[in-house]
């Protein structure tokens, strides 16, 4: 790791983790990029080095994700709980993202970068639901010498303007990274896509220390969701920033098994629920308080009068028997 990136670390809260022996040395990380036959400067490389400014210890393996059926099976075989793709796919089809929401395994999360070309286009693999889509974001030092701020500086969230705007970006995650023996800066939404990539690493090795098993991809989302920084309007999903800059607490502040789907069950209509708000929908069944009908949630039916009041007596009781 670079000493120049200590600042950013520490913003982002890796340190703690890190201090805490959390490097991801648990769980495995797939990248799109065959890093095996990647020279040192090439681009495979600096992304795989973005991902390990971040989580160290993590291993990450390379695997073609063109052949969605092959991925599926690698996720499979492998028991990979993260994989990062910083290239654009434009021939990517409708059929290939059906494929991916059907069959990925649920303890895969995929993250992908929004791409670096404004309100131009943007990346179409991440118009699958099972997609994070990955915008840049700058961290600009009131005042700083040597490339790193002095103590005391202010640090200010900037949207980098060429992330390509997308009503599929999720989260932003921080660019401008020094790696590599060369010491060069590494920038775009192909260093912030394994950035994100790297804290999802993070977060699953305490998940797999305390439970056994990495997050599904939609608590995880939660969990990032849940400790992000918004860069525009609170509470607002930004077309390029998403719902912004996730920032992990300590390890021992995150009550991980919050996060922990206790059960395998899906609605029937899972893919109609909203993927922002999946992770709450399942919840509120485990905790009994929402159940659906027939084995299907029905996301756009009204709620009436006589199921609202049933949800807060519920809510009410579950609160009473938690105290």
């Amino acid at each position: 790791m670079d000493s120049k990136n200590d600042w950013i670390r520490d913003y982002l809260g890796v340190t703690a983790w890190h201090d805490a022996g959390y490097t991801g040395a648990r769980g495995l990380t797939l990248t799109a990029e065959n890093i095996d036959e990647a020279g040192a400067e090439s681009h495979a490389q600096k992304t795989l080095l973005a991902l390990r400014e971040i989580a160290p210890g993590r291993r990450v393996v390379y695997q073609d994700m063109h052949d969605a059926d092959g991925l599926i099976a690698a996720v499979r075989d492998s028991g990979a709980d993260t994989m990062f793709a910083s290239v654009s796919w434009y021939g990517c089809t409708g059929k290939w993202r059906k494929q991916i929401d059907a069959g990925l395994p649920d303890h895969l999360s995929l993250f992908v970068a929004a791409g670096n070309h404004g309100a131009e286009r943007d990346n179409p693999m991440m118009a699958a639901e099972r997609v994070y889509g990955v915008g840049a974001v700058r961290l600009i030092a009131s005042e700083s010498r040597g490339g790193v701020p002095v103590h005391g500086a202010t640090i200010t969230l900037v949207e980098a303007g060429y992330t390509s705007a997308s009503d599929h970006v999720d989260f932003a995650g921080v660019t401008d990274l020094y790696i590599g023996d060369n010491g060069r800066i590494f920038n775009g939404t192909s260093c912030a896509c394994p950035v994100i990539c790297g804290l999802a690493a993070l977060v699953n090795d305490l998940a797999i220390a305390r439970t056994g098993r990495p997050l599904d991809h939609d608590m995880l989302y939660r969990l990032l969701r849940d400790c992000t920084r918004p860069i525009g309007e609170p509470g607002v999903r930004d077309g390029r920033m998403g719902w912004g800059l996730p920032i992990l607490p300590p390890p021992e502040k995150i009550a991980i098994e919050r996060y922990v789907r206790m059960e395998t069950y899906k609605y029937k209509d899972d893919s109609s629920i909203n993927p922002a708000h999946k992770a709450d929908v399942y919840r509120a069944r485990e905790l009994g308080l929402m159940s659906g009908h027939d084995d299907l949630f029905d996301p756009t039916a009204p709620l009436t009068r006589q199921q609202a009041a049933s949800i807060m007596v519920r809510l009410y009781d579950s609160l009473k028997e938690a105290k």
